[in-house]
């Protein structure tokens, strides 16, 4: 298996992989080289939302992680630079790759690559410059191959090379897409031969098929990042990296798993109500093969008691 040379990212995913998921992922599961956190926020005051600093606490987030901002407005993303480095972190991402609208329509995420197209806007220069002028830290992006065409992120690539980048992450599909439809393996190919940073692939890595589909067809890459894919199957890194995981001892780890994140979000939030919210939501994406019978009664439990019933039943098959 094609697996030392290449690194694994877990990708941030909103309202999912907070700092309790991450940690209890890199305790007991492991596989991944580093885990990225959901972005930074900015409240109206511009203020960067207490929430958001508890999340990259580093005496309390004890991984390899690297604190995320929303790429925006060079000012706003300034006081969220200054910021981390205030509190010691040396590593951070910028996020130009999120789809949603409420984000895109602020210009933010993906809606600066709307905006380029738009009206080229200066907006990503000024960024790029500003990253520049941060040396003492490492900085990489995430982003898409465009808005509405891929290859509209190659206009980005002279600016992106000339930019003193820790690496680049591509979401191989467009803005205008969301999460839907195939990934553009070759609009993300065209960036991957202009790219001069180092350059990690995201996008449906659901599989260790899929991991080694796209290393063999980009041999070059940093690595991988996965977000969804291991949301489903949080082994699935550690597979990847070992061929020695039973399905006795995957089912074991995803059970064990589960129970720890109950235990410890039952520690944090207060009431029976905002547990099984928090649980229940894990099953957006978790175990996706389940029996769409035993899915439904998760979400049908009102008290944890039916909750966690269920959920014995789901590993006992």
């Amino acid at each position: 298996m094609l697996t030392d040379s290449y690194k694994i990212f877990f990708a941030p995913v909103q309202g999912y992989t907070d700092r309790i998921y991450r940690m209890l992922h890199d305790n007991l599961i492991g596989g991944v080289d580093g885990y990225f956190s959901p972005f930074l926020r900015l409240t109206g005051n511009g203020a960067i939302r207490n929430k958001d600093k508890r999340d990259i606490d580093q005496a309390t987030c004890k991984v390899d992680l690297v604190p995320q901002v929303i790429g925006g407005k060079a000012d706003n993303v300034k006081i969220m630079l200054d910021y981390l480095l205030s509190v010691g972190h040396t590593r951070v991402d910028i996020n130009l790759g999120c789809p949603f609208p409420m984000i895109v329509n602020r210009g933010e995420g993906a809606g600066m690559l709307k905006n380029l197209v738009v009206s080229d806007n200066p907006g990503f220069k000024e960024l790029m410059s500003l990253i520049a002028s941060y040396p003492m830290l490492e900085v990489s992006l995430k982003m898409r191959l465009g808005w509405e065409v891929a290859d509209e992120s190659l206009r980005l690539l002279p600016v992106i090379n000339d930019t003193p980048l820790k690496s680049v992450t591509m979401h191989a599909r467009l803005g205008i897409m969301g999460y839907k439809g195939e990934c553009d393996w070759e609009g993300f190919g065209r960036f991957y031969e202009g790219c001069g940073h180092k350059l990690v692939y995201n996008g449906d890595i659901l599989s260790i098929a899929d991991y080694e589909n796209v290393i063999m067809r980009f041999p070059n890459l940093e690595g991988v990042m996965i977000g969804r894919g291991l949301l489903a199957n949080p082994t699935l890194a550690a597979e990847i990296r070992s061929d020695n995981i039973t399905r006795e001892e995957k089912s074991r780890l995803l059970k064990t798993f589960h129970d720890g994140l109950l235990e410890l979000y039952a520690k944090q939030l207060h009431g029976e109500h905002q547990i099984l919210i928090k649980m229940k939501s894990l099953w957006d994406y978790f175990l996706p093969d389940t029996d769409k019978k035993l899915l439904k009664k998760i979400k049908k439990s009102t008290r944890l008691d039916s909750y966690i019933a269920v959920t014995d039943e789901i590993f006992l098959l």
